[in-house]
């Protein structure tokens, strides 16, 4: 199975473009077929990811974890919906909800460093 189509929340719409280009995904069209869910932040996005009719890959961005109430766990424990925690903090979140889920690290951008030599600032 492949994954073709990426339904991006708002709350990382900033995101949708640089993912879409990176894994060459298309954007969400069909309720049956696979799809990357790229954050869960609201009803809205909870009701798009159980309305999905085939498989769901659910990437946890971040802040979304925390907003995961029982019964938004309860809605989004279903055999098509899989979780993926990219951080520890979001694994941690998502265990405490008591959803499974599997720990990636996944780039969204292509970061290049550029170390600077340590000056009179805050580097970040």
């Amino acid at each position: 199975m492949q994954i073709k189509q990426l339904k991006t929340s708002r709350g990382v719409i900033f995101f949708h473009a640089t993912m879409a280009k990176k894994y060459n995904l298309k954007d969400y069209k069909y309720s049956k077929r696979p799809v990357l869910f790229m954050g869960c932040y609201n009803n809205g996005d909870v009701k798009k990811v159980i309305n999905h009719e085939g498989f769901v890959l659910l990437l946890w961005t971040g802040t979304d974890t925390m907003k995961i109430t029982p019964d938004r766990a309860r809605l989004l424990d279903k055999a098509n919906i899989h979780h993926i925690a990219q951080s520890e903090y979001i694994a941690r979140d998502l265990k405490k909800a008591g959803l499974k889920y599997k720990r990636i690290n996944v780039a969204i951008t292509n970061h290049k460093p550029n170390p600077q030599p340590l000056g009179d600032y805050v580097y970040f």
